[in-house]
């Protein structure tokens, strides 16, 4: 029987007592310091919970992010950042970028740095336990091109290709000096129904490459469409890590014999758009079947980023994915 492993994707609900340090931070009221230490000890507070949780697989939260583009957007030269836009089809607004020149990742991006302070504070709270893996969550390119403005570039592809390679290559180098084994790319864009499918397969063509030539692994996350629908292309990374939407997928049925050519699959159970409380009978139901299909890792999790919730709705939640997962395994598949 194939091992599962308990993960979260994305970000957590920005707690309300940090909401209010940045607010204070922007109007002036406090310090750059003072917000720092905010930082770090709500991503203190949720490693204890993560870890309490026997969650395996982690993100710091990504507390410092308003979205999945801001603020990468900001550190980026050739962009500049102004408007709100709906993130697909939730009611969930995002500061689009704006591209005026051809991009390229400014020297002064903070986010490896946000990483490895991330990480020793995981390892602070674990005690340097090999078995949690944190992983620094990034945009991809579909998904970079698609929710920008592009004021530029003759064709997405070409913005498609330098975002790949002077935004997204030399961020995954850096991150990975600082010992990040796996980076969890969020790519909604794929599984979405705008993008031609040519110029999706370039998405995966370039994500492929650009992370080959890094030495780390990926970790793609789909959501908000249906995976069976884009099969084809999430078997172009078939020995990485896929995460697909399974509210987003509900015939996946149809594909599920396919799903056995991937090398790794989390499955997104846990709904992080209904305040609804998964039953473990029904949680069973899924993880039973999809042990069964010949993967070498099998990964149960969230189906997207949990910003959509009340944040007592998603510590529920994964509390409750921890303790299944883990019961699961001791059980052997027996979760009563």
């Amino acid at each position: 029987m194939v091992k599962v492993h308990s993960a979260i994707v994305g970000s957590f609900p920005r707690p309300k007592g940090l909401a209010r340090l940045v607010s204070r931070f922007n109007s002036g009221k406090i310090s750059s310091e003072k917000l720092e230490a905010g930082y770090e000890n709500y991503t203190r507070k949720l490693f204890k919970l993560l870890t309490s949780s026997k969650i395996k697989y982690v993100t710091d939260g990504m507390f410092r992010w308003d979205d999945i583009l801001n603020p990468l957007a900001n550190y980026i030269s050739g962009v500049k950042v102004d408007g709100l836009y709906r993130f697909y089809e939730n009611n969930f607004f995002f500061r689009a970028p704006q591209i005026e020149g051809r991009i390229k990742l400014r020297d002064d991006c903070p986010i490896p740095v946000w990483y490895q302070k991330s990480m020793e504070i995981l390892n602070d709270v674990a005690g340097n336990n090999s078995q949690y893996v944190l992983k620094p969550v990034l945009p991809g390119p579909l998904t970079f091109t698609f929710n920008s403005i592009n004021n530029h570039y003759s064709s997405v592809e070409d913005l498609m290709r330098d975002y790949a390679y002077d935004v997204l290559r030399p961020l995954l180098n850096e991150l990975r000096h600082r010992n990040a084994s796996i980076i969890e790319i969020h790519e909604p864009e794929l599984t979405y129904d705008r993008a031609d499918p040519k110029i999706k397969l370039l998405g995966v063509e370039l994500l492929s490459q650009v992370f080959r030539e890094a030495g780390v692994k990926i970790w793609l996350q789909t959501y908000f469409g249906n995976a069976c629908k884009n099969l084809d292309f999430l078997l172009y990374l078939s020995k990485y890590i896929i995460g697909i939407d399974l509210k987003a997928t509900e015939d996946y049925t149809k594909c599920f014999n396919y799903l056995s050519e991937l090398n790794s699959i989390a499955v997104g159970i846990y709904d992080s758009r209904s305040t609804l409380i998964e039953r473990n009978r029904s949680v069973y139901w899924y993880v039973n079947k999809f042990s069964k299909l010949n993967v070498s890792e099998l990964f149960i999790s969230n189906n997207s980023p949990m910003d959509f919730l009340p944040e007592i709705i998603a510590v529920r939640k994964i509390k409750k994915l921890g303790r299944f997962v883990d019961l699961y395994n001791k059980n052997r598949g027996d979760v009563k």
